[in-house]
């Protein structure tokens, strides 16, 4: 019985030094990482843009952070980040649009997807299906009526992830609308 609580007492002693040790760690390293990923952001909003901002603004209304994108003065483009439900857990889409309200361009930030079906939402092919759409446009076209506006294609075999991205940049255009005369 000694021995059971003299093993027990070690362990114990080790999970809490692994446990302070590991709480340690993250402290110090979680500005660094907070930082790299708001760098990361900036980086693929000015890629959203297409390259025609000169200048990134991070803006806040009502708890909606957007970026704004301008140049020489001039408001070149909105970047807001949404997220669909996709297959493999949320997909984080960057929304850039214009200010004519429609979009420029989209990335995709982080998702889980299946490797080889859901991971195509993070090709060229499809997110470029986005760009030049409002919110008219920028849903699926299986899930659209005879006649409404050209729609985005689905992935084959991967439709959830398809509509998760969809809905994402859907979302982002509703939110636009929101902050579109933000200054």
């Amino acid at each position: 019985m000694k021995k059971l609580i003299d093993y027990a007492l070690r362990l114990l002693v080790i999970c809490v030094a692994a446990s302070g040790l590991l709480a340690y760690v993250y402290q110090s390293t979680a500005s660094r990482i907070e930082e790299n990923v708001y760098r990361e952001k900036l980086f693929k909003a000015k890629e959203v843009l297409s390259g025609r901002a000169e200048e990134i603004k991070k803006m806040d209304h009502n708890g909606l952070e957007f970026f704004r994108g301008f140049s020489k003065g001039l408001l070149v483009g909105t970047v807001i980040e949404t997220s669909g439900a996709g297959y493999g857990g949320p997909i984080r889409v960057l929304s850039g649009i214009g200010p004519d309200g429609k979009i420029i361009e989209i990335a995709i930030l982080s998702h889980k997807e299946t490797p080889g079906l859901g991971t195509k939402v993070d090709t060229s092919w499809f997110k470029n299906q986005f760009v030049s759409k409002s919110a008219s446009g920028v849903r699926l076209k299986k899930d659209l009526k005879p006649g409404d506006a050209d729609g985005i294609d689905a992935i084959t075999s991967a439709t959830i992830s398809s509509r998760a991205v969809s809905k994402a940049v859907s979302e982002a255009l509703a939110e636009y609308e929101k902050v579109k005369n933000v200054r």
